[in-house]
């Protein structure tokens, strides 16, 4: 007898509560898979199930070796599984959710050479501010910023979201540079409205707090940079954001001298010991980018 093969066999007949319901989900007639019952059976010696014309039930023994060989045949799956899937091209829908700054001005430039590896792979992108639960919202992996907290999940660090003070050229000329932090009080500051309104700096271990006000309060990072981009004021912005206007000059990055806050940037998913291939190289393919 094929021991795993009537084992799986067996397994089926429970789960699907009758060996009639069992043999058309496994596409074998039904006297096949009494068959493997009863060898099964007779390789170990005791009866599995109590059978009658209208019902089955476990027996006690039956019910103990149904969890093992569920247990069994999960095992040899997982052994499986990276044989069978090291030709194979990984493939299939990806959940992946993020911050709306981060996702949009970091997260898409990204998956251009992405896809060049793995053109199968559709990412559905959700992005929002709020926290998903990657069980309940059904999402296989999350870009966080910030603290982490301890739910069972794999976070693994990508590295610091470091903060810039910048404001535009235009804004500079017309109403002049600030050399040190406290000099923002006498500036127009545009915020993030969710955040408070004191600025943080480290000046050489001195810590520097400037409380500061504006004419204009923004829930979000692109229309924040947009508006600085128009001279508007000045912004305080994760530097992954503003780092190519900062680059091409339509942003002046203020006080580099000083350290400004930084966050835990991390991708978080759930434990798996037998991941699909499409999340194992998403999360190489994302950690590889930010190992520098």
């Amino acid at each position: 007898m094929n021991l795993f093969a009537s084992m799986r066999v067996f397994v089926k007949i429970v789960d699907k509560g009758s060996l009639t319901a069992a043999a058309k989900s496994l596409n074998l007639s039904s006297a096949m898979v009494g068959n493997h019952l009863q060898a099964l059976e007779e390789h170990l010696g005791v009866m599995l199930l109590y059978r009658t014309t209208r019902r089955q039930n476990l027996t006690d023994f039956g019910l103990q070796y149904y969890h093992r060989c569920v247990d069994i045949l999960e095992r040899v799956s997982g052994a499986e599984r990276p044989a069978l899937e090291k030709n194979k091209q990984p493939a299939g829908t990806l959940r992946v959710t993020a911050p709306i700054s981060f996702g949009s001005e970091t997260l898409v430039p990204l998956l251009n050479p992405f896809y060049r590896d793995y053109p199968d792979i559709v990412i559905d992108l959700v992005l929002g501010d709020r926290v998903f639960d990657l069980v309940e919202d059904d999402f296989d992996i999350a870009i966080r910023i910030g603290d982490i907290p301890d739910s069972g999940m794999i976070a693994r660090k990508l590295g610091l979201y470091k903060m810039s003070v910048c404001a535009s050229p235009d804004y500079i000329e017309q109403y002049g540079c600030p050399i040190t932090p406290e000099q923002l009080a006498n500036h127009n500051c545009i915020q993030f409205k969710s955040l408070e309104t004191v600025w943080k700096f480290d000046d050489q271990g001195k810590r520097v707090e400037v409380g500061v006000s504006g004419n204009l309060k923004v829930n979000n990072g692109q229309a924040l940079k947009k508006a600085a981009l128009e001279g508007l004021g000045i912004i305080m912005q994760p530097q992954l954001v503003i780092k190519d206007e900062i680059d091409s000059g339509r942003l002046i990055e203020l006080f580099t001298d000083y350290q400004l806050p930084a966050r835990d940037m991390s991708i978080v998913y759930l434990r798996d010991r037998y991941m699909p291939a499409k999340i194992r190289c998403f999360i190489d393919f994302i950690t590889g980018c930010f190992s520098n």
